[in-house]
């Protein structure tokens, strides 16, 4: 099923995902919305669609039937929940807002509308990520006992930068900390964890505008096994996770950015075992940006309201809400 797309927010990654979408042949693009009408313009003059600076036109248009939200973090909200209030499918950008509370209010007014709604933490699509969950849940490495996962690239500061504007939603945590997160909590999952996540400890740097510059974590999955994460702005960390277990270890060198770049398709999955060791690659058919396209208009052809393991589901959107906001907290970032 191909859908019309309805573009909210034409900066970097939304050209990364109309890209996607025109490669993989996923979707069409329909109505472009920019706060500002000359830069729609720009986008749409480039990758095609309709420019508007009025978001009730994007939604008021019939045959629009999902939206991307790739707007700053603060703004996610409004958006979202407009776009499901007017029968349309969301996917929206990392993280769904700033806010469990109004997390939990998307996710219930999906619910309540019967439309999809997705976050897009899109590494999730690629079968390199299924595949370590798949080794993990049949105890290719034992019982797991701690999960090591970092994010981290360092940025100029520029106070007005959305990445370093407290207005902006900016600081690592919001900007990559669901990254790590989310993969500690698919290995719980994978590993038939039970218990809710907690984060027992966190420490890390201020920028001067008093958001995160760098962070880590200590989350505690279940008795004996838990994960250490960590992100940054401020220094070069790269992007990389493992599962260790009591009888082996699973890596993959680039978790979350396959090939180490946004249209990657090829992975590597490192297996440690007590028998030896083999790497593994796994090739996704399209992107991860294509293939979260590709996952809502499942949805939307299903008729079902959020994606099911092992891509990040709202339990899990939920979970990664409040992890965040709790590390921000404990950091005292604004």
């Amino acid at each position: 099923m191909s859908l019309r797309w309805g573009i909210v927010g034409p900066g970097a990654i939304a050209r990364v995902f109309v890209e996607s979408l025109r490669a993989a042949q996923a979707g069409e693009v329909g109505f472009v919305c920019g706060r500002k009408l000359p830069t729609a313009s720009a986008f749409c003059a480039e990758l095609g669609g309709e420019p508007t600076a009025d978001l009730q036109a994007l939604l008021d248009d019939p045959s629009t039937r999902a939206v991307y939200i790739a707007t700053p973090h603060p703004f996610h909200h409004a958006a979202a929940r407009a776009a499901l209030r007017a029968g349309k499918a969301v996917l929206c950008e990392k993280p769904l807002t700033t806010d469990p509370l109004c997390t939990r209010e998307l996710i219930d007014c999906a619910r309540e509308t019967g439309q999809p709604l997705v976050e897009a933490w899109m590494y999730r699509t690629h079968p390199q990520v299924a595949r370590l969950f798949e080794l993990v849940h049949a105890g290719a490495i034992g019982r797991p006992v701690r999960v090591e996962a970092h994010f981290g690239f360092e940025a100029a500061f520029d106070p007005t930068h959305r990445l370093f504007a407290p207005e902006l939603g900016g600081g690592g945590i919001l900007d990559v900390g669901g990254y790590p997160i989310s993969f500690a909590l698919g290995v719980a999952r994978a590993a038939n964890v039970d218990g809710p996540p907690r984060l027992v400890a966190a420490a890390g740097e201020l920028a001067p505008t008093g958001v995160d510059l760098h962070a880590e974590a200590t989350l505690h999955l279940a008795d004996g096994f838990e994960a250490h994460l960590a992100v940054s702005l401020g220094r070069e960390l790269g992007r990389a996770a493992r599962v260790i277990g009591e009888r082996g270890t699973l890596s993959l060198a680039d978790p979350f950015l396959p090939e180490g770049r946004r249209h990657g398709r090829v992975g590597q999955l490192l297996v440690e075992t007590e028998t030896g060791t083999r790497t593994e690659e796994l090739v996704a058919p399209h992107d991860c940006f294509a293939l979260e396209a590709l996952e809502v208009a499942r949805l939307v052809a299903a008729g079902e309201v959020g994606p099911s393991f092992p891509l990040v589901g709202h339990a899990e959107t939920m979970a990664i809400a409040g992890l965040l906001d709790a590390w921000r907290r404990e950091l005292g970032a604004r």
